[in-house]
């Protein structure tokens, strides 16, 4: 009896495996988006997102640091670049296909590797840059091309970690929306070309089979024929794998600068507010470099560490490289603000930024009855409400310091040490002659006399030789039928480190002195 089986059950054999190992079973598709939202600009990202790691990669946020002219974002307004070389993502769980939108100023290819770390798929670039045409010509990006080209790649057998590649010191590349797909489940597979060119060479073979050979021997080449179409249909998956985004058209790119665009120190005016007042400040910097992108210069104000800093405005071309812009300010408590340029420059991924400068928002000291006010820095506090004398009294310390009487009513919880500020108004109706003022007020001391101005005013600033606080100056000024005496005293040796930072607040209480009768 023939136990053989039968040929048509050897050729259903045959196409069964064929199909098997040249298309595999396809696994349901579980596809995630990475958008890169929510990360403040120039974040490092490393293991934000589960199951994938990122290295050699920085968040770059439109306005702030990126070049949002050139380098677009493809949807939202944060991007990935390669930050310091080519950036690597490894995933925990492999996948099966990883794309992305991406612009580039280099051409760039993407690898794929397996858990042993051998590359299974590659995929390049259609150019050498795509940078988004600025009304041109001349435009940057290579004819025909343009941001957010989307390049992926894929091998079923899967993925482990991707290698971006651009410039291999990195700065050279943007990514967003990037996607990847991570199996679950297998299904029957959907017929792809390799899978019918294998089956159509198995038919075809089979067909062309002499019909008078032995059975024996139809069934060795029915197997062999299957083999051959396997390794057939594997080679071509194989090319396909490498060939996935084949580059077309690709100049050497010369766009990335070699030198950093300047930007110079902004300056703000005033330079100090009061809080709980709206008040105006002028920013104002200069950039005089041709590649400058009109309308990328933006204000920003910056945050606490690792916060998003704020864009204020775009500053305005005020003509010979001078760009200006007003904000106003409400600050409810004291303290610092930081301002900084930002600007974007042709061929140039990363936006310039300038040096930091500050606002301080000190409080204010005011009397509306003799018509004065002034600002103080946070290291002095208002203690006038806890004296009798007359006077206003800014003291070193929030529990007075106790110099000559001048602290505290109790003087119970007065420190030793520190420095202290008296300003004194005094209704005076005759015609005011300083040396007559000095001859009367202080009919027996020796001292020093030299002019200032404050508040607008002639004033002058004694400094008393031969006496209690004696190198320490007052100064005098006179406003509309008031003399105003602005006096320091310090427990702290003349000339010392503390003395001079008490001479410091002193001067910025005269330099904010202003009048307001």
């Amino acid at each position: 009896m023939n136990l053989e089986p039968p040929i048509s059950c050897v050729v259903r054999t045959a196409l069964f495996v064929t199909g098997l190992v040249v298309f595999g079973g396809r696994a349901e598709a579980a596809t995630v988006t990475l958008d890169f939202e929510g990360f403040p600009d120039s974040a490092i990202l490393t293991t934000q997102y589960p199951g994938v790691t990122f290295m050699n990669a920085i968040i770059l946020t439109a306005g702030i640091s990126l070049n949002e002219f050139e380098f677009p974002p493809h949807s939202g307004v944060n991007v990935v670049s390669d930050n310091g070389g080519p950036m690597t993502i490894d995933f925990s769980t492999p996948i099966t296909s990883f794309g992305g939108y991406f612009t580039y100023l280099e051409l760039l290819t993407l690898d794929g590797f397996n858990a042993a770390h051998k590359e299974v798929a590659s995929a390049t670039s259609l150019f050498s840059d795509n940078l988004a045409c600025l009304g041109g010509p001349p435009c940057l990006g290579d004819p025909g091309s343009s941001p957010n080209e989307f390049i992926q790649l894929s091998f079923t057998g899967g993925i482990s970690s991707v290698t971006i590649t651009g410039n291999p010191a990195g700065g050279s590349f943007t990514l967003d929306d990037a996607t990847y797909t991570t199996a679950s489940a297998t299904t029957v597979p959907e017929p792809t070309a390799p899978f019918l060119i294998s089956i159509g060479i198995v038919l075809l073979a089979v067909i062309s089979i002499p019909k008078k050979i032995s059975i024996a021997m139809k069934r060795s080449l029915i197997i062999l024929i299957a083999i051959a179409a396997v390794l057939i249909g594997g080679g071509i998956l194989l090319v396909a794998a490498h060939r996935v985004g084949e580059p077309k058209n690709l100049p050497q790119s010369t766009q990335q600068s070699t030198t950093t665009p300047n930007v110079g120190t902004p300056v703000a005016t005033p330079s100090i507010i009061a809080v709980n007042a709206s008040t105006t400040v002028t920013v104002t910097v200069q950039i005089a470099e041709p590649t400058l992108i009109p309308g990328s210069v933006n204000l920003l104000l910056l945050g606490a560490t690792g916060t998003q800093p704020t864009i204020l405005g775009v500053m305005q071309n005020a003509g010979n490289g001078t760009f200006s812009l007003q904000s106003i300010f409400d600050q409810a408590t004291p303290g610092q603000l930081q301002l900084q340029v930002s600007a974007a420059f042709r061929g140039q991924l990363r936006r310039v930024v300038s040096q930091i400068t500050t606002v301080a928002a000190w409080s204010a000291l005011a009397d509306t009855t003799s018509g004065f006010q002034t600002l103080y820095p946070p290291v002095l506090y208002n203690l006038t409400n806890t004296t009798s004398f007359g006077g206003f009294l800014l003291q070193s310390s929030p529990r007075g310091v106790d110099i000559g009487g001048e602290g505290p009513e109790d003087g119970s919880n007065a420190t030793t040490s520190g420095f202290s500020i008296v300003i004194t108004p005094t209704q005076y109706s005759d015609s005011f002659d300083i040396a007559n003022w000095i001859s009367t007020q202080y009919p027996y001391s020796d001292d020093t006399l030299t002019t200032t101005t404050i508040g607008g005013e002639l004033a002058y600033q004694i400094v008393f030789q031969n006496e209690v606080g004696a190198g320490e100056p007052t100064v005098v000024v006179y406003h509309s039928g008031y003399v105003y005496t602005i006096s320091y005293a310090s427990t702290f040796a003349l000339g010392s480190s503390a003395d001079q930072s008490g001479l410091s607040a002193f001067n910025a209480v005269l330099q904010n002195f202003q009048f307001s009768r």
